[in-house]
């Protein structure tokens, strides 16, 4: 059969779902990988086939002077007391409509040819199966314009299904509050119709999805979905030599992710002139506190640590200590096999690259909220203040502690020697490794990509329409 994986034009979108690619092209499946013309050499990089969307000449969507930004007012505090959201629930339901709106719309705009383009290649080409990531929902669109069967592929804990049953079932409610009852459906709709295509169900929640999340971050939603072990893969580079020397001490990997420093003014990785007015910006690297309190609590013990990490992330740090190599960029995959510890940020690709090599963490969450804080000035500018932290941090190092196999790091709550004893403590204590051990067996257990090959293609022959 004929698959077609679309994904949001960020290498942290692509990399989860490359390993299930392969699995089905190996399977001797024809497969292609659409998205923004800029990620099209990173897809053919890894061995797959990219289908280039948009104007070679134009910028991604999100880097537009006139991009959409985090909702200004009290809309979202209004939705939250329409839905009855608990304070438990309130990181969910803000991520949702603060954070994964925003790049779903970027491409749902009238004035972008992507969603067109797309429609166009599916009606041609034919495929049988469009497996998407949600921040992509053109897919949708261009799966059901040619009646092809559609899953999407699940980066992270669903909060878009989540949050779509939670706004179903209070409808009223939110309706009576004056807000509209779906705002992703509402960003939907315009688009297929214009296409020919009919809003539906389909099109917000696919008609299955492949849950490559741990069991015990899933949350609870009405989306059918198929377990699928989220395999580690971030690329193929060449390594250095001195990476296959056995480290003579314990070494530490520290990485505190690539989207951040891809998209935030502070990491000074995109240039300036590629970057519309609107994209959050920051006076200062916003990471020059934490980098410089761990470095300094890294620095007085007995190991080796590897920090991948951009210029950018480094200025303003103090000289880093002997111990400390930095690295612009080494593949998780192949850095964690010959480490004792993983300090990081806390996002799910970083999790899964540290499960999938049974190594125990250490993960930075300051417990606040995930909001953006918006101020609006006195000359009717806006200010975003964006969360110290990771959104997922919470969730993804509440779920490692849980499971022993790490614990948290709060640069705002503990002073140096407090981060440095949980360091020491985590490399020490035995208690830890079998608890990433049990992490990592768990991870086994669940279906890997080449064992839904066959469930993938009897979903598709159910669910296809031509």
């Amino acid at each position: 059969m004929r698959v077609l994986f679309a994904c949001y034009p960020a290498h942290a979108h692509f990399y989860p779902f490359a390993t299930t690619a392969w699995a089905l092209q190996s399977a001797g499946h024809d497969v292609r990988v659409a998205t923004f013309h800029g990620l099209t050499n990173i897809i053919a990089a890894a061995g797959l086939t990219p289908v280039p969307l948009g104007d070679p000449d134009s910028i991604e969507a999100r880097f537009l002077e006139d991009a959409g930004l985090p909702s200004a007012g009290d809309e979202i505090d209004r939705y939250a007391q329409a839905l009855a959201i608990e304070p438990h629930e309130r990181d969910a339901w803000d991520v949702f409509y603060q954070y994964m709106l925003l790049p779903c719309g970027d491409y749902l705009r009238p004035d972008r040819p992507e969603a067109a383009q797309l429609v166009e290649f599916t009606r041609t080409w034919q495929p049988d199966l469009v497996i998407y990531d949600p921040t992509f929902p053109i897919a949708a669109i261009a799966a059901k314009a040619c009646g092809a069967a559609q899953a999407r592929f699940l980066l992270g804990p669903d909060i878009y299904a989540w949050s779509l049953d939670r706004l179903a079932a209070y409808r009223e409610q939110v309706l009576a509050a004056g807000l509209d009852e779906n705002p992703l459906g509402s960003m939907i709709k315009p688009v297929a119709e214009r296409l020919g295509v009919e809003m539906g169900d389909d099109l917000l929640y696919g008609h299955w999805s492949l849950d490559a999340v741990s069991p015990g971050l899933r949350m609870p939603t009405s989306a059918k979905t198929v377990p699928v072990r989220y395999v580690p893969f971030a690329g193929a580079s060449e390594l250095p030599g001195w990476l296959y020397e056995k480290p003579q001490r314990p070494r530490v990997a520290v990485s505190l992710g690539v989207s951040t420093r891809q998209a935030y003014a502070g990491s000074h990785v995109r240039d300036e002139a590629e970057r519309g007015e609107n994209a959050f910006e920051f006076e200062a690297n916003p990471e020059v506190v934490r980098l410089t309190m761990l470095m300094e609590a890294l620095g007085e013990l007995d190991v080796e640590v590897i920090a991948t990490l951009s210029e950018g992330q480094l200025a303003g740090i103090p000289p880093l200590p002997a111990n400390v190599r930095a690295v612009h960029y080494l593949p998780l995959p192949q850095l964690l096999p010959t480490c004792t510890a993983l300090i990081h940020h806390g996002g799910i690709g970083t999790l899964a690259a540290a499960t999938g090599a049974e190594v125990p963490q250490l993960i930075f969450d300051t417990g606040e909220a995930a909001r953006v804080v918006v101020t609006v000035q006195e000359d009717g500018s806006i200010e975003y203040a964006m969360p110290d932290k990771k959104v997922e941090a919470t969730w993804t190092s509440t779920f490692v502690m849980d499971h022993g196999a790490g614990e948290r790091l709060n640069h705002k709550t503990q002073s140096v020697e407090e981060m440095r004893k949980l360091i020491q403590q985590v490399l020490e204590n035995q208690s830890y490794r079998d608890g990433a051990r049990a992490l990592h067996d768990e991870w086994l257990a669940t279906p890997g990509p080449n064992d839904i090959v066959p469930t993938l293609e009897v979903l598709t022959a159910h669910h296809r329409s031509r």
